[in-house]
């Protein structure tokens, strides 16, 4: 029965998989080779050395993505199309995709396999409960990625999270004693972005997607950037204050200069939050609580003296009047209206389907008939703006409570360890500013290269904990 249950997921991963390769090329007419030559080298890739791939896609985010934008790549989602030809060449070498981890790491793979059997259950629910006219069946085999407000939007959510919990399942099976190279991963990363940043702002191609900004990113939007900046920041920032770390202290030092400066300018308020959140968590890990407290303190007092420049400043320029909008002391409904706003569509959702959801990718489409007639915007459809609050509207609270669960035992479970190894430390970082920031965001739910850099996060925080309580253990036998 278990290994039939596999085999299922495995049918369902190839299944999402597939159509969108299909549909990639069908897209793409004449002009298919690019996808085809990524299609094949990664599929040949993850048939020769399955471990190395699954994190160097990792490593690569912000490269692929930039190639995309770039079109380079024209896929219209080119993490997937990479993420399908692992899958395809994990398959074809193991005859398997989906595994049952063993040991410490087995609840965690239960978890995220009912999560997985939740996906497909809400598919198959919502795609029935939809008529048959709206569905279009002849776009199919044709279109890749479906538009936000589309009828087979659905189609599009479920590759995004069906492919981004096969690539869990597949780090904790192949890399269960450690993830390696993690120094790599984040510093090809970090380089990606700098560079990226640098080349667009230099040529000013492709085009910023937020004139207004002159924002310079490889990534979707403000929060997709943001979220991605401050996991570096953390990950830079634990190194730079252990002093056990294997990086020179310059080298450490430079790193946060450029993830600090990244994390500003990428103009999301929930990037700069979990900034100040972790960098006071990881102080507090390595000095104490009572130096944190001092950090916060001297933060305050910091913000108290930038408060008049900021507001001098906030007419000319945008970024200041970021800033002062978000130490401004006032009454929360002032200060985020609109968000206050989709919080509680989401509500009203989860209250009139608590637990099947309004459907999986459905939340956006129907956003307005849960609208408030106080709504400053009642008309506009929107997502949740928070990634577990948008996962309970489409898909149910029991699920909602699995996803949210199996992040948080990850998180609580490896607090013991942060002091041991400056890995974990770093690692830890990195998960926890990038979680602190999908609580008023939902770049997880739309982006195939944030679902992805999530489970890589927690993937390699969970080994990496239980790969330091065997080494404990292995130490205090000898």
């Amino acid at each position: 029965m278990n290994r039939a249950w596999l085999l299922l997921l495995d049918f369902a991963c190839l299944c999402v998989s597939g159509r969108f390769v299909i549909a990639s090329l069908h897209c793409e007419g004449r002009d298919f080779g690019a996808i085809l030559v990524l299609l094949l080298g990664t599929t040949l890739l993850a048939f020769l050395s399955s471990s190395e791939i699954l994190f160097s896609v990792a490593a690569l985010i912000a490269f692929i993505n930039g190639c995309g934008a770039t079109h380079i790549l024209p896929s219209s989602d080119p993490i997937a199309l990479t993420l399908s030809g692992i899958f395809i060449g994990t398959f074809v070498r193991d005859r398997a995709i989906w595994h049952l981890s063993s040991g410490p790491l087995r609840p965690i793979s239960l978890v995220s396999q009912l999560l997985a059997g939740g996906v497909i259950a809400s598919l198959i629910f919502t795609l029935a409960a939809s008529p048959a006219k709206a569905l279009q069946p002849s776009q199919f085999l044709r279109i890749p990625v479906f538009g936000y407000s589309e009828p087979l939007y659905p189609l599009t959510t479920t590759l995004i999270w069906i492919q981004g919990l096969s690539y869990f399942q597949l780090l904790l099976f192949r890399c269960k004693n450690k993830i390696p190279a993690l120094y790599t991963t984040f510093g090809l990363l970090t380089a990606a972005c700098v560079c990226y940043c640098v080349w667009q702002a230099a040529t000013g191609y492709p085009v910023p997607w937020s004139p207004q900004l002159k924002h310079f990113s490889p990534f979707e939007d403000i929060h997709a950037f943001g979220g991605v900046a401050v996991a570096l920041l953390g990950f830079s920032f634990a190194l730079l204050v252990n002093k056990e770390g294997r990086m020179p202290g310059y080298i450490s030092a430079a790193w946060v200069v450029l993830t600090l400066a990244m994390t500003a300018l990428s103009f999301s308020r929930s990037a700069w939050l979990a900034a100040v959140s972790t960098i006071v968590l990881v102080t507090a890990v390595r000095f104490g609580w009572r130096r944190a407290a001092l950090g916060v303190a001297a933060l305050f007092l910091i913000c108290l003296a930038l408060w008049p420049l900021l507001v001098r400043y906030q007419q000319q320029n945008i970024y200041a009047a970021r800033a002062a909008s978000l130490i401004r002391f006032e009454a929360i409904e002032k200060k985020i209206p609109e968000r206050l706003a989709l919080y509680e569509r989401a509500l009203r959702m989860i209250e009139s389907h608590p637990i099947t959801g309004v459907g999986i990718g459905r939340s956006y489409e129907q956003s307005t008939y849960y609208a408030d007639l106080n709504d400053p915007i009642r008309q506009i459809p929107n997502f949740s703006h928070d990634a577990i609050l948008q996962f309970a509207a489409e898909m149910g609270i029991p699920l909602a409570l699995c996803l949210g669960s199996l992040c948080g035992f990850i998180l609580f479970s490896s607090l013991k360890s942060l002091a041991r190894d400056p890995r974990i430390l770093a690692i830890y970082s990195a998960a926890f500013a990038f979680c602190l920031t999908q609580l008023s965001s939902n770049s997880i739910n739309i982006y195939s290269g944030q679902q992805t850099f999530l489970w890589f996060l927690l993937a390699g925080t969970a080994v990496s904990t239980v790969s330091n309580h065997k080494e404990k253990s292995l130490s205090g036998i000898i």
